[in-house]
């Protein structure tokens, strides 16, 4: 379930070597997944939400309220249209359960550094609230002092499931993925900050890729939003490289100011 942001896999950048967006989306929606993962049970992660950017663009997000979506920057920095889809999990079908709202405001986080990566945050203020169901849920942010320390994250998405694929995946999929330390994960990419978080399999090639960008990494044992995804490796999906996260806990006042 590698997945590494979705679209355009914009180019390694100096301050973060080794390290390419998952996320600046512009390419067709055809079929991305999470490389290495499987087939979540479907609903299981009501607050999974699909963006199509400008109509051909692709991302995740995840819902925090009825009407506000995060998700990453990097997918919508120079969005002019965005679409949420919620309440999917064959995204291409018709789903009874399918609910697509258009983002009326896009709010990039203010601290969001293309160049170092970092704060890679955005939100979506929603034209309209989505009813909630069993199918739509917004999830549960953290407390402020959660740290995540070798916690099991569950990371989904439709992005890709392999490097050679052009295509998103029809269905969620989910990586079960565990937190390592910044300091292992600075071998891989030494420009990781504190505001970070990365996640790697503990066996096999299981990870983030393109499509996957700005979508959810969950702590499995208290169910709260541990993460988005952020970047993965320039040597691809496969690499079997740490996913880098915005960390949620970084984000708090600012998610508070704009709710």
């Amino acid at each position: 379930m590698k997945f590494m942001l979705l679209a355009c896999f914009v180019a390694a950048l100096s301050a973060v070597q080794g390290a390419e967006l998952i996320a600046k989306p512009h390419l067709s929606i055809p079929d991305p997944r999470i490389v290495g993962g499987a087939e979540v049970k479907p609903h299981s992660a009501p607050y999974q939400v699909g963006l199509v950017i400008d109509g051909s663009g692709f991302c995740g997000g995840v819902l925090i309220s009825e009407s506000l979506v995060l998700t990453s920057a990097s997918c919508v920095q120079h969005a002019k249209t965005v679409e949420a889809v919620l309440g999917a999990h064959n995204i291409n079908e018709g789903e009874k359960s399918q609910v697509r709202v258009d983002a009326g405001e896009i709010i990039v986080n203010e601290q969001w550094n293309p160049e170092l990566i970092i704060y890679d945050a955005a939100l979506l203020k929603l034209s309209s609230p989505v009813k909630l169901s069993d199918d739509i849920k917004p999830v549960s942010l953290p407390d402020p002092d959660d740290k995540f320390s070798y916690k099991r994250l569950l990371v989904t998405g439709w992005g890709k499931e392999s490097d050679a694929s052009n295509s998103l995946s029809p269905v969620l999929k989910g990586a079960s993925l565990r937190v390592i330390t910044n300091e292992v994960c600075k071998q891989s990419y030494p420009g990781v900050y504190f505001v970070n978080i990365c996640v790697k399999a503990d066996n096999g090639i299981e990870g983030a890729c393109a499509g996957d960008a700005g979508g959810p990494a969950v702590d499995i044992e208290k169910g709260v939003l541990a993460g988005i995804v952020s970047y993965g490796s320039s040597k691809g999906c496969e690499a079997n490289s740490p996913t880098v996260l915005t960390r949620v806990t970084s984000l708090l006042d600012w998610i508070s100011e704009h709710k």
